[in-house]
């Protein structure tokens, strides 16, 4: 009884560490990360993005595998997307992870900044007035953005990502013709506002870009949704949606992102209609490098 009891356990532990195995070898197979490998895509303007592996570092007592990128995202902030973009990331038996943290907030407060103050400005002011707006905007974000689990079950939904926007908006009166006692006075509001990512693989598919054409690509799809309680049943402003799907090609890697998101705002604080932006990238050339050149 005893010695079928521990075959039993032997068998569990050669299964469980396969599994892990398996977990791991699938992960590298859609994100592969050799030093020296580079990848070039084009976006919908025609502008190109160059990728390639360099050197990681070690954080923490971890390892984190790298990316570097021509031209350099910190250049433009409003181009960055965390889901093209790692620098630094991690290939687990449990999955994909991007370290994101501190890039994530700088852009999304610069471009969330940006947008606020252009929607507000066309707002103007009360008749008679002739309003100054302040707007900042801190965030606080998960530091890690889940790309891919493995292994994954197609349609089954996971987190990938959480965030938690403040909006400070500061209104004063430099003149006023209505109301000589207001000219001066200031108004503050505060916005807060959670949005939640997920992820699903929805199925596998052939893909044609520039750079050829990739069978079996996974293709994940990333969903928003915000939840706004300061404003809930008020009908008040509300932050805007994106779905972003990317398709992921065996050994190669990313070759195709689509993007629709509303802009990223509180679309409705002047009443406008919600402007949807579209954003793509399509797989140009790439070289993937062997185990055996890395080593060399």
């Amino acid at each position: 009884m005893l010695k079928k009891f521990c075959a039993v356990l032997i068998f569990l532990f050669v299964c469980s560490f396969s599994a892990t195995l398996l977990g791991n070898e699938t992960a590298k197979k859609y994100f592969p990360s050799t030093l020296g490998s580079f990848w070039v895509y084009e976006d919908q303007d025609g502008n190109e993005l160059t990728r390639k592996a360099v050197q990681g570092e070690e954080i923490a007592g971890e390892m984190y595998h790298a990316f570097e990128y021509e031209p350099a995202f910190e250049e433009n902030w409003e181009k960055y997307e965390y889901y093209v973009h790692p620098t630094l990331f991690k290939v687990k038996d449990t999955g994909i992870k991007f370290l994101i943290g501190d890039e994530f907030k700088k852009a999304y407060q610069k471009r969330l900044e940006k947008e606020l103050k252009d929607s507000i400005q066309q707002t103007g002011g009360p008749p008679g007035f002739t309003p100054n707006y302040d707007v900042k905007v801190e965030v606080v974000t998960q530091e890690n953005f889940f790309l891919l689990p493995t292994p994954f079950t197609l349609n089954e939904e996971w987190d990938s990502m959480r965030l938690k926007p403040t909006v400070k908006i500061t209104m004063s009166f430099a003149n006023s013709d209505v109301d000589v006692e207001l000219a001066g006075m200031s108004q503050q509001s505060t916005i807060y506002f959670t949005i939640m990512e997920t992820g699903i693989v929805s199925s596998k598919e052939t893909v044609e870009t520039p750079a050829g054409t990739f069978k079996d690509c996974l293709k994940v799809e990333y969903r928003t949704k915000t939840v706004m309680p300061s404003f809930a049943g008020e009908g008040g402003p509300k932050a805007g949606e994106s779905v972003s799907t990317l398709w992921l090609a065996p050994n190669v890697g990313i070759v195709k992102f689509h993007q629709e998101a509303e802009k990223p705002t509180l679309s409705d604080f002047n009443n406008s209609e919600t402007t949807t932006q579209v954003k793509t990238l399509e797989l140009k050339k790439y070289e993937i490098k062997t185990d055996a050149a890395e080593a060399e």
